[in-house]
């Protein structure tokens, strides 16, 4: 059995195991890297982020309704994400971007200054190796969320959590420390899971006698 980090403790305690570093998309890694090395303005994207079960679905929409507008901050979601009244009041504002594909959405994270998402262990592994600056919505009654922001938290600077009724308020923070911050704190993560995982096998298979 192989776990990544952020694995709960009591996962790792009940069976016997091999660690290995994270498992994320290489192609998120490969654009962050490009973006960093050559930004391109002075605007801060949000990636406003819901999820196959829509449970961000009243969140992203009470955002649109009540965030002021800032200068230079941006806003992207797809347009599913909302209520009726909130996707009419986003047509209305000219620092909302509607994103069509989920793929599109996925690849924002890499060029996003800023990500809003619940704290599912995916979104969490990839915001914690592109060190990306993110609101991480709790939920109360969640045990597997709980405890991936319990320990991520506890290890990434960049991971901000947050309950439902003050994600606004973190967001605007969050923001203002943005506009300031060269991020330059930020150490690497290498996400090495994969060749961790065919070099323990290859390990493992060279050592079966007669094969």
């Amino acid at each position: 059995i192989y776990f990544p980090p952020l694995t709960p403790l009591s996962n790792v305690k009940l069976h016997s195991h091999a660690k290995i570093g994270y498992i994320v998309n290489q192609e998120l890694v490969n654009i962050s890297h490009a973006i960093k090395a050559n930004p391109a303005d002075d605007k801060i994207n949000v990636l406003l982020m819901n999820n196959g079960t829509n449970s961000m679905l009243n969140s992203i929409s009470d955002l649109v309704l009540k965030m002021p507008k800032i200068d230079n901050v941006f806003y992207h979601l797809r347009n599913n994400s909302l209520t009726e009244k909130a996707h009419y009041h986003a047509l209305c504002r000219n620092d909302i971007v509607f994103v069509e594909e989920l793929h599109e959405i996925h690849l924002l994270i890499a060029s996003s200054d800023i990500v809003v998402a619940r704290g599912g262990y995916n979104s969490i592994s990839e915001l914690a190796v592109l060190g990306k600056p993110s609101i991480i919505v709790d939920e109360a009654r969640n045990p597997e969320i709980q405890s991936n922001l319990l320990l991520a938290c506890n290890q990434y600077k960049n991971i901000n959590p947050s309950g439902r009724d003050n994600i606004m308020d973190n967001l605007l923070t969050l923001i203002e420390k943005t506009k300031i911050s060269t991020n330059s704190d930020y150490t690497p993560i290498l996400a090495t899971g994969c060749l961790d995982i065919s070099n323990h096998i290859i390990d493992f298979l060279s050592n079966i006698p007669n094969l």
